[in-house]
């Protein structure tokens, strides 16, 4: 059976795909540069995006009243969380979210939480859309997990994934399950060797969205 295309990932598959950090991760939360989404479903405070008079160019979130009352409106499905206030060297707190992670206007609309959510419940509750993956990627000039991503999509079966993986697993004793692997650096030098460039982060990448995509069982222990 085909699956489409996943529509949002996880911290632990996000790292897993880009090859970095756990923290690595929290630390571009904290910063603004990762916006995470997390399901919203119930009724929110309508807030608007303001000119902050204090800073140049600035913007600030006010609450919209009707009748001397907050405004409010039913949301439902996933949202971005936007604007985190730090309130630790490895914490923040979002009180905000909005359909969109960036590109805020003057005008624009968001809503409040209505309860702070801290780092811990990001980590239990957030995911990260396919869509802000690639807004991230780049803008940071990586498009090796934005072109596998246009790889899935455009394969018409599953047959190179089926090859990728079934030659690392079997050809070089590549273990999907495994901390570390061995195979990656041989492949890397073995494509080196036919005068093909490639880094191990990348390979890694590679054989990883073919394993979970089309491994129908954790492999043999070599």
């Amino acid at each position: 059976m085909k699956f489409k295309a996943k529509k949002h990932y996880t911290f632990a598959e996000l790292v897993a795909n880009w090859g970095c950090g756990f923290d690595d991760l929290v630390q571009a939360v904290i910063d603004g540069e990762l916006i995470p989404s997390i399901h919203i479903n119930g009724k929110y405070g309508l807030c608007l995006f303001t000119p902050d008079h204090n800073a140049d160019g600035s913007l600030q979130i006010e609450s919209i009243s009707e009748d001397d009352c907050p405004a409010t409106q039913g949301r439902t499905g996933f949202h971005y969380l936007i604007w985190p206030r730090r309130i630790g060297v490895a914490d923040c707190q979002f009180c905000f979210f909005s359909e969109s992670a960036t590109g805020h206007d003057e005008g624009d609309t968001c809503f409040v939480l209505t309860s702070p959510i801290g780092m811990a419940q990001v980590l239990e509750q957030s995911v990260f859309m396919s869509e802000e993956i690639a807004r991230v990627e780049a803008a940071s000039g990586d498009k090796s997990a934005v072109q596998a991503e246009e790889i899935l999509l455009s394969i018409k079966d599953d047959t190179l994934l089926k090859l990728v993986i079934g030659m690392a697993i079997m050809g070089y004793r590549y273990d999907p399950v495994a901390k570390k692997n061995t195979a990656t650096k041989d492949i890397v030098n073995d494509l080196a060797a036919l005068g093909i460039k490639i880094d191990d982060g990348t390979v890694l990448k590679y054989l990883k969205i073919a394993a979970t995509t089309v491994l129908p069982a954790k492999p043999p222990q070599s």
